[in-house]
């Protein structure tokens, strides 16, 4: 059944109104889950291109365009429940995953298989108070920064409070406190003591990091 992919696709990034915990934002709970992920074998033999339009984003490639004709098509046509569309993030290509660049030249260099692991999600805002550390590790890239572990403290906090938002090592921090497309700057302003709003793009804990 496509069910579940589907009426995730419809849903839209509903505001809700937080609450606090110990200290703790706590955002009102969801019926469907932030980010689904699943994988996927498309069959390259008898198609002259993969037939998708992606774009590289740091840790991911993001599905631009699924085109009419081509191996990407007939994949979505014998498996609706599967199904690859715009805006899905593909975390890993053959096995090759952290690095958007090398992700896309498997996609072009691989043989007849493509095995992709897919995710889709919605991004939500995390509320926490750094004082000091954040617990967290991140690596960062040109426009995005990545968790790369989370550690005893704000994150680890936020995670115990908010089930259905956790921060898992392979998400992107997008943007902190109106700062983003900079990976530097965002990460600056992870280290800096205060409030901070962040913007996070989850991606199943599958990504690369």
């Amino acid at each position: 059944s496509s069910a579940w992919l589907e009426g995730f696709a419809m849903l839209g990034l509903k505001c809700c109104a937080p609450s606090t915990l110990g200290g703790t934002v706590k955002l009102e709970p969801r019926t469907e889950p932030i980010v689904l992920t699943w994988s996927v074998c498309v069959n390259k033999e008898g198609h002259s291109a993969v037939g998708m339009s992606l774009m590289p984003q740091d840790n991911v490639l993001r599905i631009d365009k699924v085109d009419g004709e081509g191996a990407a098509a007939a994949f979505n046509n014998t498996n609706e429940g599967k199904a690859m569309q715009a805006g899905d993030f593909i975390t890993s290509v053959n096995g090759v995953k952290g690095f958007a660049a090398t992700m896309l030249e498997e996609v072009h260099q691989s043989g007849e298989l493509l095995r992709l692991a897919l995710a889709r999600s919605e991004e939500y805002e995390c509320s926490v108070f750094r004082d000091g550390s954040l617990g967290g590790t991140f690596g960062v890239f040109l426009k995005t920064v990545v968790v790369k572990a989370i550690q005893k403290g704000p994150l680890e906090d936020w995670n115990k409070v908010n089930k259905d938002y956790t921060i898992q090592p392979g998400d992107l921090v997008m943007e902190v406190n109106g700062v983003k497309n900079d990976g530097l700057r965002i990460l600056q302003q992870l280290r800096t003591d205060g409030e901070l709003q962040i913007r996070i793009r989850p991606l199943g804990g599958v990504a690369g990091h």
